[in-house]
């Protein structure tokens, strides 16, 4: 998907998991209020002027966001409780400057670096360089969740389900001129059950992997012709 003079990368989607869902508990529905930890915080409180074609006067859509993140919707029949959508894609990021590092990258090194910045999306990044090296490394922030594994909406106000931090850059997945010499990248989990991180569990099946997996134990070999 890219190259320099000294490096080249592609890339898949690597489908960790890192958004989760907050069921708020507001003072009323009005919204300015939520309670977490038993106390009320104020919610931020954000205008949009939607413009309308055809009509003088805009709409205006009042988003409320929690220290969780945006709400993104009511619950059924509880008018003072409302979802939250807590996402590393909505946090602020250095995304551009990860672009950047890796178009002047000169090696495994400065490529390693460079992916650190490449918080969100999560992706799979392969990787060669002019000198026969190969590697892999998983970009992207994971949240490291204080209970659970974000598979169903938390309760946001008692403080037990919050991110306590994301694994650490070094201890994503990657790996160097692997043993078995060849990487692949088809969306499919690319980590054992042993893995000490909860990255997600919404993988592809892997088929598009096993199949290459099959053909490259075909052939000690492959060439410009296969």
């Amino acid at each position: 998907i890219g190259h320099n003079a000294n490096i080249a990368w592609g890339m898949t989607l690597a489908y960790t998991d890192i958004q989760d869902l907050y069921i708020e508990k507001f003072k009323d529905e009005n919204c300015a209020e939520y309670e977490f930890k038993g106390e009320w915080k104020p919610a931020e409180i954000i205008e949009e002027k939607i413009k309308i074609k055809g009509r003088k006067e805009s709409h205006t859509e009042k988003v409320v966001v929690t220290h969780h993140g945006p709400v993104i919707s009511d619950v059924a029949n509880f008018p003072e409780r409302k979802v939250a959508l807590q996402s590393v894609c909505l946090e602020p990021g250095q995304l551009m400057k990860g672009w950047f590092e890796m178009n002047t990258a000169t090696g495994w090194n400065d490529f390693a670096k460079a992916i650190k910045h490449v918080e969100s999306p999560a992706l799979n990044v392969t990787y060669a360089d002019v000198h026969g090296n190969i590697g892999y490394y998983m970009s992207g922030k994971v949240p490291v969740r204080a209970n659970g594994k974000g598979r169903l909406p938390a309760e946001g106000w008692t403080g037990e389900n919050e991110w306590t931090g994301y694994v650490p850059h070094e201890e994503m997945p990657h790996a160097l001129n692997p043993e078995k010499g060849h990487v692949v990248s088809c969306n499919h989990k690319v980590v054992g059950d042993d893995f000490p991180h909860f990255l997600g569990d919404i993988w592809m099946n892997g088929y598009r992997a096993n199949r290459l997996e099959k053909l490259f134990s075909e052939k000690a070999k492959y060439g410009e012709k296969d």
